[in-house]
């Protein structure tokens, strides 16, 4: 009923500028989207003109994200970078992101970055989008290719640098809520501003979902604080901090019979595995208690010094800290109970040098160290009373980064970059009482690889960019992917090598008029020992070589502040080289991605905004051979009204929204189950949400 008379009073907002008033509001002129004179941090790791950066670049702005009425990361990267997420439960606690087209495991190939700060995982885990509220973004930038020489691990497809916001020169405030069905509600809000030498960001949010299907509740609260200072001209220190807590629940997957029935059900109790099995049971139970529980903890300090004409030197110190409890009582009996736990600490100096020396050149030069523990601990019972068992891994990574980019003339650039990086893991479990599998003592493995990367920039014209670019990468393997520790071969893996590849991109974007902006990339990467889990052998391996290629061609068109469309393809064809499955497609890599939208400004401050995502169908997770069903395409059409305004001095923006228009039926992620003497069901798939209707106002100081 609340959520009833909140959706009314948002709707009432939106409608009561459309009627004659005294006094009318003045007419908001929203900026166009961002073109060649955007600058941008993540490409070059310093600061750099984004029509000078041999990559594929975009940036969503503080603007957009009030604007487009998304509750969650998830939404935003999806609708307005064409990121391609799946989905266990309909909702982003445990969405996983695939850039360029990786697959299974692309989680892992794409580094997630808060101000410069790892937020991947050492686990398997998926980043907990929940944990960066939308509130406290100043921007979002998404690099798409390899950036392994300036990033190391898991920058394979790309990066993402989610940069928050600072002290502002004028202070200001702003308040958002956000209602919709299911129970949804988000409240934020936000102050910034400065004081002499002092500046100052300080943001929370808050948000409800009961989720479309059953058992798929979130609850999500955090914040973060920005405090900066200039010490004197030349030498300033800041500081940030943010939190986050996050609960979810677990629906499980459906069979398409039992999709037929109800797609929002948990799932059933089943038969997996003959009971000769391990000796475990050969039932599990249904879904209707599986859930769990976040906390994130990120800070981190900044020294930053300027020597003027000798360069720029800053070094960052960074903690994080990650403790995630699982209780999935729908596990083989008893359950499983787990409580993990991530401690990371990381210093990352560099040094910025532009100097002239036969020609122009923009050096960097870096250090990247880590050391991150990951403690695991199984339990009986969900009070968490008896535990079975307890392991640690600790891995210990350090990396150094070299790169500069040369100006032979003005409009041509040459960039060359090295790194080298080395990683050391060390892991123990011990055996407490009733727990699976085996105990073993501490065991190290060591690691250790080198990344080039070289590339050309041609600016032949104002408005016009071309490039070029070829570069080596690497991925050090997830702790549970070199340690087992879980009951099924513990132990080290001691055989597992890091992934490795070769990437070749070339690309440009042309701007002919300022309110036109084309792009086209063509990309291939070869790769080699990609690591998957091997059922047969109850561990991970190395996969024979694959190829990864395609193309990404995105458009922006602002029309006199009447109309702006966008929109971004990508074709994707990932294919095994080598090995028994030699010609066969990666599995759950859609070969095309395109989304596209209008925004079309109305009379009385409105803009009617349709957006529509079309993703192409791809074979099932596990089914390596092609011989499954496949994940079938789907098109979904989102559709909103905004309002913007100035009403006193204050910023208003006000939205109705309703994704999944015409209540497309969809899977985003599906796996092949191998059958074993008939015992184990059919395929799964997790339903994504129907239709949903939601509505918010942002109101700024």
């Amino acid at each position: 009923m609340k959520a009833k008379i909140y959706m009314s009073a948002c709707v009432a907002t939106l409608l009561l500028p459309t009627c004659p008033l005294a006094g009318e509001a003045a007419v908001v002129k929203e900026a166009a989207p961002a073109m060649m004179e955007e600058v941008v941090v993540t490409a070059t790791r310093m600061h750099e003109m984004i029509g000078r950066v041999p990559a594929n670049v975009s940036v969503i702005t503080a603007e957009e994200i009030v604007t487009s009425g998304s509750t969650n990361m998830v939404d935003l990267l999806e609708s307005k970078a064409n990121i391609h997420f799946k989905t266990f439960n309909g909702n982003p606690s445990q969405a996983q992101i695939d850039l360029r087209g990786f697959g299974e495991n692309g989680f892992g190939k794409t580094l997630v970055l808060l101000d410069g700060r790892r937020l991947n995982r050492i686990d398997m885990a998926n980043i907990n989008w929940l944990q960066i509220p939308l509130q406290m973004i100043e921007k979002i930038e998404v690099v798409r290719g390899t950036q392994t020489v300036l990033y190391g691990d898991a920058a394979v497809a790309g990066v993402i640098n989610i940069i928050t916001k600072k002290g502002a020169a004028e202070s200001g405030a702003n308040l958002s809520v956000i209602v919709g069905e299911h129970g949804l509600h988000v409240e934020r809000a936000g102050i910034a501003g400065s004081r002499d030498r002092l500046t100052y960001a300080l943001n929370g949010e808050s948000q409800h979902d009961d989720g479309w299907r059953n058992r798929s509740t979130f609850d999500s609260t955090g914040g973060g604080i920005d405090l900066g200072y200039d010490l004197t001209d030349s030498l300033s220190i800041s500081a940030g901090s943010s939190y986050n807590k996050a609960d979810f629940e677990m629906p499980g997957g459906l069979t398409k019979e039992e999709m037929a029935v109800s797609r929002t059900q948990v799932q059933p109790a089943r038969t997996w595995y003959p009971p000769s099995w391990f000796g475990w049971p050969a039932n599990t139970s249904a879904h209707t208690a599986d859930e769990a529980e976040n906390e994130h903890v990120n800070a981190n300090v900044l020294l930053e010094k300027s020597f003027a004409a000798a360069g720029d030197f800053e070094v960052n110190f960074i903690y994080g800290n990650k403790e995630t409890a699982t209780d999935m009582p729908s596990w083989y009996a008893p359950g499983q109970y787990n409580l993990v736990k991530i401690d990371t600490y990381g210093i990352t100096p560099k040094y910025i040098l532009e100097k002239k020396l036969l020609v122009n050149h923009k050096l960097i030069a870096g250090l990247d160290f880590y050391d991150e523990t990951l403690g695991v601990g199984q339990f009986l019972d969900q009070p968490r009373t008896s535990q079975a068992w307890d392991s640690e891994v600790q891995r210990e990574t350090l990396g150094f980064y070299l790169r500069d980019e040369m100006a032979l003339v003005d409009s041509l650039l040459i960039g060359l970059g090295y790194r080298s990086e080395r990683a050391a893991f060390t892991g123990r479990k011990t055996a407490l009482s009733g727990g699976s599998g085996t105990a073993f003592s501490p065991v190290e493995k060591k690691h250790r690889e080198d990344a080039l990367e070289v590339s050309t920039t041609w600016l032949p014209k104002a408005g016009v960019k071309l490039y070029a670019k070829y570069s080596t990468l690497y991925r050090f393997p997830f702790a549970e992917e070199q340690v087992s520790f879980y009951g099924w071969a513990d132990g080290f893996n001691l055989t597992l090598a890091p992934e490795t590849g070769r990437s070749y991109e070339v690309g440009g974007s042309w701007s002919p008029r300022v309110d036109l902006k084309l792009g086209l990339t063509a990309f291939r990467v070869d790769m080699k020992d990609e690591i998957v889990w091997d059922n047969g052998l109850n561990k991970n391996i190395n996969l024979d070589e694959t190829t990864h290629q395609g193309i990404e061609a995105d458009l922006t068109y602002n029309l006199a502040e009447r109309f702006t469309v966008f929109g971004n393809y990508s074709y994707h064809r990932a294919e095994f080289d080598k090995g028994p499955f030699t010609g066969k497609d990666v599995v759950l890599v859609p070969r095309h991605h395109l989304a596209a939208g209008l925004d079309l400004a109305l009379p009385h401050n409105l803009h009617l905004v349709p957006e529509f995502l079309y993703v192409g169908s791809s074979y099932l997770g596990n089914d390596y051979d092609n011989s499954a069903e496949k994940l079938a395409a789907y098109q979904v059409v989102n559709l909103s009204l905004r309002y913007n305004a100035v009403w006193q001095k204050r910023k208003t923006t006000a939205f109705i929204g309703v994704k999944n228009l015409f209540d497309k039926e969809y899977e985003t992620i599906g796996f092949e189950n191998n059958p074993d003497d008939g015992a184990a069901p059919a395929d799964t798939f997790y339903p994504a949400p129907g239709r949903e209707l939601s509505a918010g106002i942002t109101i700024a100081f």
